[in-house]
């Protein structure tokens, strides 16, 4: 699995407006991911509580539950990694993001794949 050995990868999906402009729109993308690096501590803490609130509500449900328990035993081979997702959504400080949007979301390091539909017949 390449999140437990190294490597991996962020793909970010946008649909846009149809008449909207495709430029305007990449143009945007790479704006957001560019303002990554310059991200502040307000931003952070917002992200921080955002996620631990999505993983307690995402362990509500006993399907839910079933499912995450699944995924840590198959990724990381121990069922009891989901314990401590809290502790590490906590860890996260405003320079460890920006020390990772500045290591991996830098624009030449990435791919852009844009499709845009044609008329239909």
């Amino acid at each position: 699995y390449p999140l437990v050995t190294g490597g991996s990868m962020l793909l970010v999906m946008v649909t846009g407006y149809p008449d909207g402009d495709l430029d305007e729109l990449s143009a945007a993308v790479s704006d957001e991911l560019d303002a990554m690096a310059r991200v502040g501590d307000e931003e952070v803490e917002r992200a921080r509580t955002l996620a631990s609130a999505r993983e307690v509500r995402g362990l509500q449900s006993l399907d839910d539950c079933a499912d995450v328990i699944s995924m840590t035993t198959t990724i990381f081979s121990d069922p009891a990694h989901v314990n401590g997702t809290l502790e590490r959504i906590e860890r996260v400080d405003t320079a460890a993001v920006r020390d990772v949007a500045e290591t991996f979301l830098a624009g030449d390091n990435r791919a852009l794949l844009r499709y845009q539909p044609g008329a239909e017949a």
